[in-house]
């Protein structure tokens, strides 16, 4: 390819004016090692045109920028930090490809040092959940071999394959209503469809409680956590869910509700479909691509427009954050990966980045990044001790 149309390419994609077959283009050459220099070039020259008027040097301008061409491959999207616009420059040339960036191979004593640092269960998190049935019995359904795990009540509990559950109505017409509850551990993730043909995917330290049959005028669950919904059309029985005193009412929908407890906001996103979501006396209507913040400590239900993408990342194995500041990145480190997190000294300097990184990238691997963006951080065993900034 050209210099000139490389470098149109890529200023095309910089201004968001790109067409989905220019940004093929464009990566497909990004790909080609024999085009390395030909990136390295024009990136050093936008860089070049950037003003000065950030705390990086220059100096380590080209050291990351050397880094990043100089480097093994490795499953994660680089972290862009929002106020420093040379960074969205340089990450134009990894984000949406592959989800992997260039790092570099830094097999020095530092790194050794914490890969000794960290204990086996920091790693990414995987298909992990507990099946609580209708008795109070608790089953591990990772101990379950694929099949029937139950029957409860008009229902049968099949366990379709690795990180998948499906009930399986027998008879719609006792009225007796028998709950049963999957739940994830920090670093775990399970899909589930219920009776009525709804699917449910619930994210890490999430829990969602629902009737093994809906035999009731609606069909009501409960989720803590986080859960990315596609609800099975049935206009006579709407589809309802609760979290943390707010109901979200649907028909036949794809959504996510994001309801961690020690998140500051209920945020429920909207993709496909129309939802009626409600606390206390607050009523708000979603239309695709919509975004209600409810704070927590407030009244009041605000609308937004959503990134859809950002929102439904962690279903399709990313980590992402979009002017997050490093406590809500942090936050989505230990559910994933199961490890604490604790801050030494108050971070005085709020920053905020924008990335995505890969969920079936090692912590280790996570930290680097971190690390390459200014983040001062010490590992005892599974605690990450953040130092200020």
């Amino acid at each position: 390819m050209q210099q000139s149309r490389l470098k149109d390419l890529f200023e095309r994609y910089i201004n968001s004016t790109c067409s989905d077959e220019e940004k093929h283009e464009l990566f497909e050459c990004i790909n080609n090692e024999e085009n390395a220099r030909k990136v390295k070039s024009i990136l050093e020259a936008l860089l070049n045109n950037e003003p000065v008027n950030n705390t990086l040097t220059k100096e380590r301008q080209s050291i990351i920028l050397d880094k990043i061409f100089d480097a093994e491959r490795t499953q994660i999207v680089h972290i862009k930090e929002k106020s420093l616009h040379w960074v969205k420059i340089a990450a134009a040339v990894i984000l949406l490809f592959s989800a992997t960036l260039f790092l570099m191979n830094r097999k020095t004593r530092e790194d050794n040092h914490l890969a000794k640092n960290f204990k086996q269960g920091a790693h990414p998190g995987g298909n992990r959940a507990i099946l609580t049935l209708s008795n109070g019995q608790q089953v591990n359904l990772n101990d379950q071999k694929n099949g029937i795990i139950s029957h409860q009540g008009n229902a049968k509990v099949i366990k379709l394959t690795d990180g998948q559950l499906n009930y399986a109505a027998m008879d719609t017409s006792s009225s007796v209503m028998v709950y049963n509850t999957v739940s994830t551990p920090r670093g775990g993730k399970y899909d589930l469809t219920l009776a009525d043909g709804t699917r449910v995917w619930l994210n890490a330290a999430s829990s969602i409680t629902y009737p093994v049959v809906f035999n009731g005028h609606d069909r009501t669950v409960r989720i803590t956590g986080e859960a990315y919904f596609e609800v099975a059309h049935n206009k006579s029985k709407p589809f309802k869910v609760t979290a943390e005193g707010q109901t979200v009412e649907v028909l036949g929908t794809h959504f996510d509700i994001n309801a961690y407890t020690d998140e500051t906001e209920l945020r429920t996103t909207l993709l496909e479909g129309k939802v009626k979501v409600s606390k206390g006396t607050d009523i708000a209507f979603l239309s695709p691509g919509q975004q209600s913040v409810i704070q927590k400590q407030q009244t009041g239900i605000t609308i937004k427009d959503a990134d859809t993408e950002e929102a439904i990342a962690w279903k399709n194995g990313l980590t992402s954050f979009k002017d997050a500041d490093i406590k809500a990145i942090m936050r989505q480190v230990s559910r994933w990966y199961d490890v604490d997190i604790e801050y030494k000294g108050e971070i005085l300097q709020p920053r905020l980045f924008t990335g995505e990184i890969s969920r079936n990238a090692e912590l280790s691997e996570v930290l680097k990044v971190l690390e390459l963006s200014n983040i001062h951080y010490t590992v005892n065993d599974k605690k990450i001790i953040v130092a200020p900034n």
